[in-house]
């Protein structure tokens, strides 16, 4: 939408209605559970930061906007580590800086484009009618990544106990390590096949990226269980007994990655 030059405008303006809507009433829920606090104040950044992000890919300044992935990863482990004493409030903390971090760094780097999309409020409904068709069916798809990437915690939580979740929670971030290569990679891949019409080059790409998505995660992988249990004895000892999970997830996130690359 961008890159074509269209009503960028409307459509941040829709959303920032959308988004304080979705504020508001996560924040009356929160009255009644408070340590989900930090997450409701970050989610109006939240939309700042996607639109940045989406301004970085579509200037084809991958390394940018990916580098928020490894920024998040280091925010949270941080967090974690630092708030770890303080059980579920400790972990929302760690995820809300992770979130506030990648937040500010994208409205910074972004913010003469921002200034340009935001300067004038207005809404166009026309502008709004032809993207709320295609939005539509992004957004289902990502409710649906997002929630199968929360699904697995909620079962976790359903079926066993809090300090089992709090393990994961540290387990995760660190195996989603492995999913950087194709996540940059991925942003590539959709902004340049997007820009071409010819079939028979967007397989080529797809299979080249694919071939070097694998070999550079299967190569960090090596080296990520190779030093996991360091890792673990000197940045969350509390932790020391769950480093077989993260090879565990490795495992799955290498698979995951060329799945994302071809879904992508």
């Amino acid at each position: 939408w961008y890159i074509k030059r269209k009503d960028v405008g409307s459509i941040f303006y829709f959303l920032l209605i959308l988004t304080l809507i979705s504020s508001l009433g996560w924040l009356i829920v929160a009255f009644g559970h408070l340590w989900v606090l930090p997450l409701v104040f970050i989610l109006p950044l939240n939309l700042f930061n996607s639109v940045g992000v989406a301004i970085l890919n579509s200037k084809h300044r991958y390394d940018l906007a990916q580098a928020n992935s490894s920024l998040f990863a280091l925010a949270t482990l941080t967090g974690a580590l630092l708030f770890s004493a303080f059980g579920k409030e400790g972990i929302i903390w760690a995820y809300s800086l992770g979130y506030l971090f990648t937040s500010l760094r994208t409205m910074f780097i972004t913010r003469k484009e921002l200034f340009e999309v935001i300067k004038r409020p207005h809404l166009d409904f026309s502008s709004l009618k032809e993207y709320l068709v295609p939005a539509l069916v992004a957004t289902l798809i990502g409710f649906s990544f997002a929630f199968l990437g929360w699904v697995d915690s909620i079962i976790l939580g359903m079926i066993s106990t809090f300090e089992n979740v709090a393990a994961y929670g540290i387990v995760g971030p660190i195996s989603n390590v492995l999913a950087l290569v194709p996540a940059s990679l991925g942003a590539f891949l959709l902004t340049r096949v997007s820009e071409s019409n010819d079939k028979g080059l967007s397989k080529k790409i797809l299979k080249r990226i694919l071939n070097v998505s694998y070999t550079l995660s299967v190569l960090i992988a090596i080296v990520l269980i190779s030093l996991i249990n360091p890792i673990f004895k000197i940045f969350f000892p509390q932790y020391v007994g769950n480093e077989i999970y993260v090879m565990i997830l490795s495992l799955g996130i290498l698979l995951y990655g060329v799945y994302f690359l071809v879904y992508t």
